[in-house]
């Protein structure tokens, strides 16, 4: 099984898909390796409906790492997700005859706000955290007003290559967005100042003479990873005092809440976000209307 699996893989990475989404496809399929083995499975071939049934019984089991609860039923979709395709996969290149995924179904899915989002003082309060007398203060500054000002997701930020920044234009080119599609998104001024800051003061420091093609890059002179990126967050909120759980997705909600509590028009964000549906996008839509009921009731109890 661990062969196909590798070759599925392989196979997602001709196709481009993100770093995140095949790091996301081999612990998923490793987790269903493991609970195979646990049955003396050893093949593909060998495994049945009641089998794949049995290993999303014990996904459903499975605690967040975030909460400590019962995982969300999006997240249990997402495993539904990779199973079907990997077997999908298998089908096509005849490495299967049956398919045993096909009547797995995803999970019922309620509309679920964003788990959470920074106001706009608690935003300022954070970006003015950081100590941008550092060279890595001048980074984070730039990283952070620039993923603020764009939404881009965390991954789509760490692809970034110093070339895919337009100036001139204020836009910035995402080349390895969810599902390896790409666009263009729209940045502030603001957050373009920073950045231009951090490669005429910082970036050069940091790399000491190494050639690296990513925008944001750490002091072992390589392209930042995810998890440094989110522990860098975590110091800034605590520095700023804001306890809210979560790391680079909120700068990702609260740009998209922002825009649209100071009207900005539905379908423009969804294409910023580069949601592929409306109905994801129109989730912010849920959130600033909360607040407004909240707001109201102050005044009309």
């Amino acid at each position: 099984m661990e062969y196909e699996i590798g070759h599925y893989v392989r196979f997602l990475e001709l196709q481009n898909y993100s770093k995140s989404h095949l790091k996301n496809a081999r612990c998923k399929l490793g987790l269903l390796q493991k609970f195979m083995q646990t049955r003396a499975i050893l093949e593909v071939t060998d495994i049945t409906e009641e089998d794949l049934l049995g290993f999303m019984l014990e996904v459903k089991k499975r605690k967040s790492n975030l909460t400590g609860e019962g995982l969300a039923s999006a997240t249990v979709s997402f495993y539904v997700t990779y199973v079907k395709n990997f077997f999908r996969y298998l089908k096509e290149k005849n490495l299967i005859l049956v398919d045993p995924s096909k009547k797995l179904r995803f999970a019922r899915r309620g509309v679920k706000l964003p788990r959470g989002y920074f106001t706009e003082k608690e935003m300022q309060s954070i970006l003015k955290a950081i100590d941008i007398n550092e060279i890595l203060g001048i980074r984070d500054r730039a990283l952070l007003e620039l993923l603020y000002s764009t939404g881009l997701r965390s991954q789509e930020i760490l692809s970034l290559n110093v070339e895919d920044v337009d100036f001139a234009k204020e836009l910035v080119f995402v080349g390895f967005g969810k599902g390896g599609k790409e666009r263009m998104t729209p940045v502030g001024k603001h957050a373009l100042f920073w950045v231009a800051h951090y490669l005429e003061n910082a970036r050069s420091k940091i790399l000491r003479g190494k050639e690296v093609p990513g925008l944001f890059v750490s002091l072992n002179r390589k392209i930042m990873e995810n998890y440094h990126l989110n522990q860098r967050i975590r110091i800034y909120k605590a520095k700023a005092g804001v306890g809210k759980i979560g790391g680079a997705h909120l700068f990702r909600h609260s740009c998209a809440t922002h825009m649209l509590q100071h009207g900005a028009d539905i379908r423009y964000v969804q294409e910023m976000l580069g949601h592929e549906r409306i109905s994801t996008t129109s989730v912010y839509t849920k959130v600033s209307l909360v607040h407004l009921k909240e707001a109201y009731h102050k005044v009309f109890a």
